[in-house]
């Protein structure tokens, strides 16, 4: 994924829009990012994956 998209993907999802956990590790969520894709998790249950069209 590029770098700048994967920052902006970062900054939006930093806060779950489900229950607004912004943490990360310790069981608390997980981030995810590699040359296809980026990956955002919380522990509530909430997740989302977002392709790289580019690398698709």
């Amino acid at each position: 994924m590029n770098f700048t998209e994967a920052i902006r993907l970062s900054k939006k999802y930093a806060e779950c829009p489900k229950c607004g956990n912004g943490n990360i590790g310790a069981g608390e969520g997980t981030v995810d990012i590699d040359e296809n894709s980026f990956e955002r998790t919380c522990k509530c249950g909430w997740n989302i994956t977002v392709k790289d069209k580019q690398n698709s």
